[in-house]
């Protein structure tokens, strides 16, 4: 299939979540350049962030942090993994604070939060495709809502990133983005345009939403233990304290498009990629574990 994102394929696009390590988000005002590192507040955390303890720190801009006081401005979200979820700390957008923040373990809670790409200067289908989810999350959803830049995998776009569980879901729209929301907050998994959790390698995605949509709320965390070509072995952590391991046959599938739309209007040509694929996956004995 070669379209841009504008269309939507039928194919599972499941391994294709973005691996970060944290996020941190400025208040930055909108338009946004295609790359948003040199502007504004953002300038003066480049330093920051080419090493050090931020070294790994995702930037996204946002245009307002609306539950925050307006009185003081700007601010900065500083999202880190923990046991199993994302927590958010609330900062004051200056380097020292964030520094200061990044000695120490991560800290926070748990909030409830979609981030939805919008940045339409960098791949058109985010800005006129990605504001009408916004916009629809923001005024249905029990989550706070933020628009962001870039997240990553424009081609998939209108991008979600659900946290605390710190899942991704692409080509979502103005409807299936509410079905989302309310199988979210039953409890319950959902897998149409699933991406993967973008706390594990790409190749293990494929296995935690297997595990997703078997055991559903009940799976608390998946870490990898061993990762080849073709197998994976995973340890499952569930929310009543057990512990399963599980071994996956792996194979491969292949997705064709473009990269963003602007291959598209440039009259460049499709690309494929190559996705991991689940073929099996077993739970092993305490035995075969070993």
């Amino acid at each position: 299939m070669s379209l841009c994102s504008a269309h939507t394929p039928g194919e599972t696009i499941v391994g294709t979540a973005p691996v970060e390590q944290a996020y941190l988000i400025l208040e930055l005002a909108k338009p946004w350049a295609k790359k948003i590192k040199a502007e504004g507040v953002i300038e003066a955390f480049k330093p920051l962030l080419k090493g050090g303890a931020a070294k790994d720190v995702k930037l996204l801009a946002t245009p307002r942090i609306d539950w925050l006081p307006l009185c003081q401005r700007p601010w900065a979200l500083l999202i880190r993994w923990f046991r199993g979820q994302a927590l958010i700390q609330e900062l004051d957008a200056n380097p020292a604070a964030v520094q200061e923040a990044l000695k120490g373990p991560p800290s926070g809670g748990p909030m409830p939060l979609y981030l939805v790409c919008t940045h339409g200067s960098r791949d058109r289908c985010c800005g006129t495709l990605g504001f009408p989810v916004y916009r629809k999350l923001l005024e249905n959803s029990a989550r706070r809502t933020l628009q962001v830049s870039h997240l990553g995998g424009h081609r998939y776009a209108p991008v979600v990133l659900a946290l605390p569980e710190w899942r991704f879901f692409g080509h979502m729209d103005s409807v299936s983005c509410l079905s989302l929301d309310q199988t979210l907050e039953q409890g319950s998994p959902y897998l149409p345009g699933y991406r993967g959790q973008g706390r594990l390698p790409e190749q293990v995605q494929p296995v935690e939403a297997e595990l997703w949509s078997r055991f559903g709320s009940a799976l608390e965390r998946v870490r990898p233990r061993q990762i080849s070509d073709r197998e994976v072995t995973v340890e499952a952590a569930f929310t009543d304290g057990s512990r399963r391991m599980f071994r996956a046959e792996m194979g491969t599938h292949q997705l064709s498009g473009y990269k963003s739309c602007s291959d598209a209007d440039e009259g460049k040509k499709t690309k494929t990629f190559e996705l991991p694929k689940l073929l099996r996956l077993k739970e092993l004995t305490s035995t075969q574990a070993h």
